[in-house]
């Protein structure tokens, strides 16, 4: 999208919320949030050095101010903090302006897309996760490598450590996410626009705008320049460009929700001649069906070769396929799924990085706003790293068992 265009952009969502709006005389200030402990055990095949167990925590607060004006129009702000990193530091993922009325809903600001918002999370298409903490798809991820992240190397024998299932190719067109997580999410809920129509038939449609994934909130970044020279893959894209649709129907007793996405935009270069980093293309279809206490969803994500550095011979699709199914009785959910992903691991040397995730839960209501949640993930990964006496083979089985509290409010 070039400046005129984005001008052009700014101007008609402007033209859409604009006309005599005589507000409250004041915001009414609304807060929420959720909070969950979690102990989980671990037993794997790469595990030299590593413990079996370990806890985690983390809360969120969601602070909107909000206003309604006497036209209809509702608008306000949205800050979601988060005490969740490791250094004890708060962040957010949400911080952004909205309206709303007749003409749809609009944001600026920092928000994730029109498909993961709007389409997977406001309107439940996709396989269903109740049995999972807070909509979390890749919650068993972090359990796979050593310290939350990628495969490591024990540093006293030289022997891999943990599966090679995060880091790479895939989680860099999903940050901070992996390839289990069922949006485009290339665009790193950075500072964006975002629109979504009211729903006619059944059928909402919607899209963002992104300047560039690497800034958010007062960040200023004009270089056209910043992946690493040389580097087998970049997850810096700008220009970012979303389009999508969902459409929810009932027949009878049956429920129905399909939606669909696309994801353009342009690689962020090294600078240097060699170098030619693919630019972001990626599209999404989902789907999901209930009936009474039953769900069945499921998703197939593209990238291609997106953000790959064409200067190496191995470049290949990264892509995931991934269904499920869930039961809702009462205070009880029961829930299952298997989920697919593929990226080509190493760029400089043939071969691909694949896993198959097999995936168990249960969750019960204790008392409004509080759950149990127990889940089990078998992870089967397959690396095309290299095999060496000294650091044996980087394929892993790994065994996950999470138990946690939940707390909304």
């Amino acid at each position: 999208m070039n400046q005129t265009q984005t001008i052009a952009l700014c101007g008609l969502l402007a033209a859409c919320i604009a006309g005599p709006a005589d507000a409250q005389s004041r915001f009414d200030i609304q807060l929420s949030g959720d909070a969950y402990f979690e102990i989980g055990l671990v037993s794997q095949t790469n595990d030299r050095n590593l413990r079996s167990t370990e806890a985690r925590n983390r809360f969120r607060l969601t602070v909107v101010p909000l206003a309604k004006a006497d036209n209809g129009l509702e608008y306000g702000a949205n800050l979601r903090l988060r005490s969740a990193l490791g250094s004890r530091a708060v962040d957010i993922d949400r911080g952004y302006l909205f309206s709303s009325g007749s003409f749809g809903t609009v944001r600026l600001g920092v928000t994730p897309g029109f498909d993961g918002e709007i389409s997977h999370l406001t309107n439940g298409t996709g396989r269903p996760i109740a049995y999972l903490p807070f909509g979390l798809y890749d919650h068993a991820a972090a359990w796979v490598g050593p310290a939350g992240g990628a495969q490591g190397t024990d540093p006293a024998t030289g022997r891999y450590t943990g599966g090679d299932f995060r880091g790479g190719v895939g989680d860099a067109l999903q940050p901070p996410a992996t390839l289990m997580w069922p949006w485009l999410n290339a665009d790193a809920g950075a500072t964006k626009i975002l629109y979504a129509s009211p729903r006619f038939a059944g059928l909402q449609v919607g899209g963002s705008y992104t300047p560039r994934n690497d800034s958010s909130n007062t960040d200023i970044n004009r270089s056209k320049t910043g992946s690493v020279p040389a580097a087998q893959f970049t997850g810096n894209f700008q220009d970012i460009v979303e389009v999508g649709a969902n459409y929810k129907t009932t027949l009878g007793p049956i429920k129905a929700t399909l939606s669909a996405a696309y994801m353009g935009g342009k690689a962020t270069g090294s600078g240097a001649a060699a170098d030619s980093f693919r630019d972001l293309r990626g599209y999404i279809g989902g789907f999901r069906v209930e009936y009474e206490g039953f769900s069945l969803g499921g998703d197939y994500l593209n990238y291609g070769k997106s953000g790959q550095n064409a200067r190496y011979a191995y470049t290949d699709d990264t892509w995931t396929w991934q269904i499920g199914a869930q039961y809702v009785s009462g205070p009880y959910v029961l829930g299952a799924a298997y989920i697919r992903t593929e990226d080509p691991g190493q760029v400089n040397r043939p071969g691909k990085r694949t896993a198959n995730i097999y995936e168990v839960g249960a969750g019960y209501t204790v008392a409004p706003g509080l759950r149990l949640q127990l889940q089990y993930d078998r992870f089967d990964t397959r690396s095309d790293k290299a095999v060496t006496v000294a650091s044996g083979s980087p394929d892993d089985r790994t065994h996950v068992v999470l138990a946690r509290t939940l707390l909304a409010f």
